[in-house]
């Protein structure tokens, strides 16, 4: 029986809640600092894995631990607490445990602690450090079952009815909750709280003695005469130079220091252990640096591949003071000191903590677990005694083995279960005669119902037969051709293939028909329509559409000579004879050829096209094939003619720009436009960028026209500016020609410096296609653009090849969804599914979406419901000429 749909809404509802919350609890850790973090987000996935079963539990546990990762420098942390979860799941499984945390405590015990000890030792950590780790996890895990166990006392059924039935709880469970949550979690907030003030106070031991040290070196050099100007060691006199060497030699040996003095980035003087010599320094290159009050920083080695444990990450850390030498010159001195120190003291404290917290949980697990036998043994007996009683005795058992118990109440309860048994008893004696009646006639009715409808289902499938074959060759009717092709234009439409469609038509056939008879050319007809499927892939479509017409569909065909030989194949195989009733029969054809978009880009069209190249092959003397040309040849005229008037399109001005506005989906307020070219011909008007685009692109035209639109939009918008309207976004869109010019990044800049338009309001837009055929090459250019200090738009997304894999290293700031998606995103629930799901992996990617066609209310609606940040369409405005721009602005404020 499934849910009714509020129910499964409301289970649905439940489920993503959960998945989605359990990253951002991971993501707000309860944290010491330079310790260790409590990550909470496996305590939802627990919650999944009991409520709504194991695949949730898994896909929570797996969103939960993602972001675990970036907040601990380990590549393997996630997969220990999914482990968990996957652990206990098959626990339940295999031994029907439902204990959590008896799941949990087994886990980290014989496989969690081991597989986190050995993954930091093979990651270089020492064994003190992954045993620690080991044990904090394994704290960690038992506290997040614990809780989770405390979570489902509550009637959670009660609130989320379309969750999975929850059970009840043991009493040694409870008791294990109850002793961990209100004995082990006190624990380790108080150890929280102990180690965060150890910190604090072995940390400010090391900042003041880091100022103190500052403030040594800063008045020992202000002492010393300095010149106005110092960029170089050069600048300083020998006895000045010699005096800074000594200072700083002696400075660095009192604490391990490493002391370097700069001017701007050159490093002048350096001294102390492992203390870099080279003619610059940047505090920042490789590390993140942490303000901790005033001039002192904490400077954190970066880990780029995950290859540090985050305690050497830690080690490897050091504080560092930044200070102006003196109000004479603009050197500044840079006082380091290594965390080493720290990490050593810490550890200790730590390490001791962490004993006594692990030592602290499984005991208490014991004491439960002890406790709750003592208590639970004679409430389970009696349990086990009255389980399932009316099934057993439906099945005819005796009465079960009734306990004893000198407890009144269980006493009281043994007797009424005997009455109920044996009142249960004889009602079931009574119910199994009447339902062996019963299922007499069922199953009477049953035989008569299953062959009722076994009988209208092959009526049903002959039907829809008839209704999409042709009763005499079963091959597909004309209204099965003309549906598959169709899908076959459109599939050649997205991914840039050609089709052919062949029209064949019998030759002679009517004189079979007239003196043979119709029986014969019935036979005639049917062995031709297998030589027919004989000659085509499995993919292709063979149809009759009536009489001896057939018709052939072709599909992704490369070239020409590819048509030529199916043609060919066709021909041969038609030309053996057919013997039928002692005659032999010859069935030669006449084939017509359209091409796909050559020909025509319609069902009708192409059909009209090998209609009239089929009967040209008839006025050859038959027995042969023909393409339809007399379009083809038209086509390449035009084009030819068309070509010759675009290289001369830029030196006459007949391009020029329109501008389609960009608005926010939250508050209709206009953020941007993209520029949009047009070709304004002197005879033939303004031709669609559709029709001259795809030319400029094959002929290398783009290039110039390219960087033409981009220098024209970049000057617009400045002028725009310049009359007083506010400063908007100008999008451009950069061809894969374009994008594969070594010198693309030097034009763009050069651009920007002629029209003097701030790099920030330009936003380029690229397309999956152009991205992905060089991807490391494509990355390094995209990054180059980003370097400007513009912004860059992935096109069309969705409708290309959208690899995650490369997305998440692109530069990029926006998501365009492509307009195909959003036209029937009311109507097509796969459109409003990759819709929804484009913006949604735009938002957690911390990227903007901007969606393309936005033509009704109702699509906006559908676009702000999902959270779509932008917007363009003819709902808010068709692409203007850059005059009618102003008025636009105007027309928004008075809205």
């Amino acid at each position: 029986m499934h849910p009714s749909p509020s129910l499964a809404g409301r289970r649905w509802i439940v489920s993503l809640l959960l998945l989605t919350a359990a990253p951002l609890a991971n993501l707000t850790p309860l944290d010491i600092p330079l310790v260790f973090l409590f990550f909470p987000g496996n305590i939802l996935a627990l919650l999944a894995l009991r409520l709504l079963g194991p695949a949730w539990g898994l896909a929570t546990a797996a969103s939960a631990n993602s972001v675990v990762p970036l907040l601990v420098g380990h590549p393997y942390a996630p997969l220990w607490f999914i482990a968990e979860v996957a652990f206990i799941a098959w626990l339940e499984q295999r031994r029907h445990n439902r204990n959590l945390i008896f799941g949990s405590a087994l886990y980290w015990g014989l496989l969690g602690s081991p597989l986190v000890l050995l993954s930091f030792l093979l990651m270089g950590a020492d064994f003190q450090v992954g045993l620690l780790i080991a044990a904090k996890n394994c704290v960690n895990g038992i506290a997040n079952a614990a809780i989770a166990s405390l979570v489902l006392l509550l009637p959670l059924r009660r609130w989320f009815p379309g969750i999975k039935p929850q059970e009840r709880m043991s009493l040694s469970l409870l008791l294990q909750t109850l002793m961990i949550d209100f004995l082990v979690l006190p624990g380790v907030a108080m150890t929280g709280l102990y180690l965060k003030s150890s910190v604090v106070q072995l940390q400010g031991h090391i900042l003041e003695d880091l100022r103190e040290k500052g403030l040594r070196l800063t008045q020992g050099i202000a002492h010393l005469p300095m010149p106005a100007q110092a960029s170089a060691a050069g600048d300083f006199s020998p006895e000045t130079l010699g005096s800074l060497k000594n200072l700083l030699s002696e400075e660095s040996r009192i604490g391990e220091y490493r002391l370097r003095l700069l001017a701007g980035s050159e490093i002048l003087l350096a001294a102390g252990p492992g203390v870099e010599t080279g003619p610059s320094y940047d505090p920042g290159a490789g590390a993140q640096l942490r303000p901790l009050g005033g001039n002192v920083f904490h400077r954190v080695p970066r880990s780029e591949k995950f290859s540090t444990p985050i305690s050497e990450r830690w080690r490897r850390s050091s504080y560092l003071l930044l200070l102006p030498v003196d109000n004479r010159t603009d050197l500044r001195l840079v006082v380091e000191k290594s965390i080493a120190p720290l990490l050593a003291e810490l550890r200790e404290i730590v390490t001791r903590s962490f004993f006594v917290l692990t030592t602290l949980t499984y005991v208490c697990l014991a004491l439960a677990w002890l406790l709750g036998r003592r208590v639970a043994t004679p409430l389970g007996t009696l349990s086990q005694a009255t389980h399932g009683i009316p099934a057993r005795l439906e099945q005819g058992e005796t009465d079960p083995d009734w306990p004893a118990s000198p407890i009144r109440e269980i006493h009281d309860l043994i007797h009424n279960c005997r009455e109920m048994t044996a009142s249960l008893r004889d009602k079931f004696t009574q119910i199994r005669l009447a339902h062996h009646n019963l299922e007499e006639r069922v199953d009477r009715r049953t035989r008569e119902l299953a062959e009722a409808n076994a009988d209208l289902l092959r009526k049903e499938a002959r039907l829809e037969q008839l209704a999409h074959h042709d009763p005499l060759t079963d091959l597909p009717n004309r209204l099965l051709f003309q549906d598959r092709l169709e899908h076959a234009l459109a599939k050649a439409h997205r991914e840039g293939h050609q089709v052919a469609l062949f029209f064949l038509d019998l030759d002679r056939f009517k004189k079979i028909n007239d003196s043979l008879g119709h029986a014969l050319g019935d036979h005639l007809l049917r062995e031709v329509a297998q030589r027919l499927s004989g000659c085509v892939r499995a993919g292709d479509t063979v149809a009759r559409l009536g009489g001896d017409e057939f018709m052939i569909v072709i599909d992704a065909v490369d070239n020409l000579q590819q048509v030529a030989a199916i043609a060919q194949k066709i021909l041969r195989h038609l030309d053996r004879p057919v013997e039928v009733d002692g005659y032999s029969l010859y069935a030669t054809g006449s084939i017509g050829v359209s091409l796909f978009p050559n020909d025509g880009r319609d069902v009708d069209t192409l059909m009209k096209c090998a209609d009239a190249a089929m009967y040209r092959a008839k006025e050859l003397g038959r027995n042969t094939y023909q393409f339809y040309t007399a379009d083809m040849n038209a086509r390449a005229h035009e084009l030819l003619l068309l070509e010759s008037s675009l290289r001369q399109a830029l030196e006459r001005d007949q391009l020029l720009l329109h501008y389609q506005p960009q608005f926010d989906l939250a508050d209709e307020r206009l953020v941007g436009f993209e520029a949009l070219v047009r070709w304004r011909h002197p005879e033939l008007g303004i031709i669609s960028p559709a029709d001259f685009i795809p030319l400029a692109e094959e002929t290398g035209l783009i290039v110039p026209i390219g960087e033409w639109v981009t220098r024209t939009a970049c000057a617009q918008n400045l002028a725009w500016q310049r009359t007083g309207l506010p400063a908007v976004t100008m999008a451009v869109n950069i061809s894969a020609r374009q994008f594969r010019q070594n010198d693309l990044v030097e034009r763009i800049s050069a651009i920007l410096r002629e029209t003097g338009l701030d790099p920030r309001l330009l936003e380029l837009e690229l397309t999956e296609s152009m991205i992905l055929g060089n991807t490391e090459g494509a990355i390094l250019t995209m990054q180059a653009l980003k370097g400007l200090g513009l912004s860059l738009a992935i096109d069309d997304f969705g409708s290309g090849y959208s690899s995650l894999a490369y997305l998440k290293r692109f530069p990029i700031a926006k998501l365009k969804i492509a307009q195909e998606f959003v036209r029937d995103v009311l109507i097509d629930s796969n459109d409003a599914a990759i819709a929804a799901s484009v913006i949604a992996l735009g938002k957690s990617m911390d990227l903007r979406v901007v969606a393309e066609g936005v033509e009704t209310a109702e699509q906006l609606a559908f676009l702000r419901d999902k959270g779509c940040d932008l917007g363009q369409g003819y709902l808010f405005g068709r692409p203007l000429p850059a005059e009618a721009v102003p008025a636009l602005f105007t027309d928004r404020r008075r809205a």
